[in-house]
């Protein structure tokens, strides 16, 4: 899941509050976000100039692959005594 803060800036002589998939965003608050429930909005905001988005690292665990494990994820032997 992937986190991310909006903020919207209104543009001059508009209104100060919109909504936008569910979310009400207020001209300058910050508004959390999350790739989970908002999958849609993560990624039309960045391209959006009315607002400023800051996403965060996926922290979504790596899933382990079927099958034998690879080299790197192995102990060696040596490492064992």
């Amino acid at each position: 899941m992937r986190k991310a803060v909006a903020i919207y800036s209104a543009p001059a002589g508009d209104n100060k509050v919109v909504e936008m998939g569910g979310v009400t965003f207020f001209h300058g608050q910050a508004v959390d976000l999350n790739s989970d429930e908002h999958p849609v909005l993560l990624a039309k905001l960045p391209a959006n100039p009315h607002f400023e988005i800051e996403i965060g690292e996926d922290d979504t665990p790596v899933k382990r692959r079927l099958g034998r494990p690879r080299k790197d994820e192995v102990k060696s032997e040596e490492s064992v005594d």
